[in-house]
């Protein structure tokens, strides 16, 4: 396998989780009426699951670009928020096209909003890995 191949599949394997939280949101979202419990079933409650759900997947591309090149700054925060409000936006057009869905620019929001929440939550978890590692 080349050198390259190599670094390429590695790479790959830093997004699974990523990758596999998309295709569960897709799954999700081409649903007309998607398993939802009564319990979150209120007003604007698409909006707190929609962040939630963000706010996940925001995790995961941080996990896998904090790995893939080994730091934990503003470019990883920017590219993960970047990478996870892109495919906010690619499942928001998906919606448009489900029977029974909407695209919303607010849901839209709520995306990139819960991203950046998870990615932050993130970077503090990493925080206090690092300052518990101190007195281990």
């Amino acid at each position: 396998m080349s050198e390259n191949l190599q670094r390429s599949a590695k790479i790959a394997i830093y997004y699974i989780p990523f990758a596999a939280l998309c295709g569960i949101i897709f799954w999700l979202s081409s649903m007309s009426n998607p398993p939802i419990p009564a319990s979150l079933r209120f007003s604007n409650s698409d909006k707190l699951l929609h962040a939630i759900a963000f706010g996940a997947v925001g995790i995961a591309a941080a996990i896998g670009t904090a790995i893939r090149t080994a730091s934990a700054g503003r470019k990883v925060f920017l590219e993960a928020w970047i990478l996870t409000g892109f495919y906010g936006f690619i499942d928001e057009i998906h919606q448009r096209y489900v029977p029974q869905r909407s695209s919303d620019i607010a849901d839209w929001f709520a995306d990139i909003l819960g991203a950046a929440i998870g990615i932050l939550f993130f970077f503090a978890f990493l925080k206090v890995v690092q300052w518990m590692r101190r007195f281990w």
